[in-house]
């Protein structure tokens, strides 16, 4: 993938590491609506997809930030639920409806009356079973909620939690929770034609080939389609290239196109954002005022322009725009740069003396130094002196774990849409992913009634009063959400991407 940027992700399995991934400016959500006047969908046609060819095909493998794999998952394989990107909340899928104790802990999903495989084959309880064992196995952050799963009835699902998780509809929406095959359930799929039955709404019609996956539409299939060809491709710019000469309807926009050289460009949110935090363990932090100081002394909106274009989008808080409990103004206006009150704040923590001096962790390369350079030359505006400390990518996400990091860069993406893939992973007190090291009981609170409060639209509320509560304390500095850009051919209608990274298939038509 072109214009490749460092990406950091912590998990504790034994040991820390760090995602590499590239590209992520091509990676969410679409309008793709056509200038077309016609006056509503028509049925018939087939959408060519242009995407970097797949490393993986069994949903779980999946990358949560690589486009292609994520759109590839969804398309092939149904969960349980699937997201609703205009009412940000998840609806029935492969389950038509579900019900939860008031703990929110026993859910019981009931499964879709004669349910099947792309091929007929029959699809159940056992095989979701199957599924989710599966991948737990595979990503056990992930489903790390899941205490038990199981099978009353052929068609009846009941998932155990450990813990309360009223949002555990979103959790399953994600494309990486595709139900496949039991016999299937725990390999690695090589290919598209080595897992014939598909979940979705196509079956795959010649299998795969080095360069295009056919699918047709599956006998019963909601959809205005006859079918999609994935055109696969060994890089985006490739891709790119096909969509120009008129090889394929639809493409990512590569990161090294400037956004005035694209006829056509659409832009929209995706699940990841770029942050540099505070270790809040460093004495040096101490002072909430200087904390204050530093996030109001950083340009935020010039570093988006300067360094990433169109491919960085403004963000005041930890959840990102597209999932319920984002707010424009997270922080209140609190953390908006603001030189001469960061001079202030500097002046009020410090009374005649010298504010301490900083050290700014990144994982080396381009981007990665070109910001933290900006990020000095602010602070050094306002009188605090920082000094580049650049690591390797191999060590970087080791030395962050290890606590001795002062100011420095890491990200994150939601590998569900909830504002709990963000809050929960990153401001939980217990978690091991708390790699700025802010423990609020306060914050903990509102994660717990988070939780349990059942209601969608009242839970984005209470994440986003625990979003606000976070960033008056400022444990970090928000640098931006990343965005995707793409265009779509004149004769595509209805292709939104949405923030799970794919699109709802049923929506998309082609003007004839």
């Amino acid at each position: 993938m072109a214009d490749s940027i460092s990406f950091g992700r912590f998990r504790t399995l034994g040991v820390v590491s760090v995602l590499v991934v590239g590209a992520l400016v091509a990676a969410a959500c679409s309008s793709g609506e056509s200038s077309s006047s016609a006056p509503g969908p028509v049925d018939g046609g087939v959408l060519r997809l242009g995407i970097e060819r797949p490393q993986q095909w069994r949903p779980i493998d999946a990358s949560s930030v690589v486009q292609s794999e994520l759109i590839a998952a969804d398309l092939l394989f149904d969960g349980l639920s699937a997201w609703d990107a205009e009412a940000e909340l998840a609806v029935p899928s492969l389950a038509t409806s579900w019900s939860v104790d008031d703990a929110q802990q026993r859910w019981t999903f009931q499964l879709r009356s004669g349910a099947t495989f792309s091929e007929g084959l029959p699809l159940t309880a056992g095989d979701v079973v199957a599924t989710i064992e599966a991948d737990k196995v595979a990503d056990p952050s992930l489903l790390a909620a899941v205490a038990a799963v199981s099978a009353p009835s052929p068609d009846v699902v009941q998932i155990d939690l450990a813990i309360p998780m009223a949002s555990l509809p979103e959790l399953l929406a994600s494309p990486r929770l595709g139900i496949v095959p039991s016999a299937a359930s725990g390999t690695s799929v090589a290919a598209a034609g080595s897992l014939p039955y598909t979940s979705g709404p196509f079956q795959v019609e010649i299998g795969a080939t080095d360069q295009l996956v056919v699918l047709s539409a599956a006998a019963g299939a909601d959809l205005h389609l006859d079918g999609i060809e994935l055109h696969l491709y060994d890089d985006e710019g490739a891709a790119y290239a096909g969509l120009e000469g008129g090889q394929v309807d639809w493409a990512l926009v590569p990161g090294d196109v400037a956004s005035d050289q694209v006829d056509g460009l659409d832009v929209a949110p995706f699940p990841a954002e770029l942050f540099y935090g505070m270790n809040l363990a460093d004495p040096v932090f101490a002072d909430a005022r200087f904390r204050q100081a530093v996030v109001r002394a950083v340009d935020r909106d010039a570093i988006a322009t300067a360094v990433y274009g169109s491919a960085l989008a403004p963000l005041s808080g930890v959840i990102v725009d597209g999932v319920a409990g984002h707010r424009d103004d997270a922080c209140a206006g609190e953390c908006s740069y603001d030189p001469a009150a960061s001079r202030a704040l500097v002046a009020e923590a410090f009374p005649g003396a010298t504010p301490p001096a900083l050290s700014i962790d990144f994982d080396d390369g381009t981007t990665e130094r070109a910001v933290a350079q900006s990020i000095a030359d602010d602070l050094a505006a306002v009188g605090i002196t920082a000094t580049l400390r650049p690591h390797s990518p191999e060590e970087y996400a080791t030395f962050v774990a290890s606590g001795q990091a002062q100011l420095f860069r890491f990200g994150w993406a939601g590998a569900y849409p909830s504002a709990d893939a963000y809050l929960e992973a990153l401001f939980r007190s217990t978690s091991s992913d708390d790699v700025t090291r802010l423990q609020d009981p306060a914050v903990d609170t509102l994660l717990d009634q988070a939780r349990t409060t059942a209601d969608p639209a009242a839970r984005g509320d209470v994440f986003a009063e625990a979003d606000a509560a976070v960033m008056a304390q400022f444990p970090l500095v928000p640098i931006g959400q990343y965005e995707s850009r793409w265009v779509a051919g004149p004769t595509v209608n209805d292709l939104r991407l949405d923030i799970t990274g794919s699109f709802r298939v049923s929506d998309v038509w082609l003007e004839q």
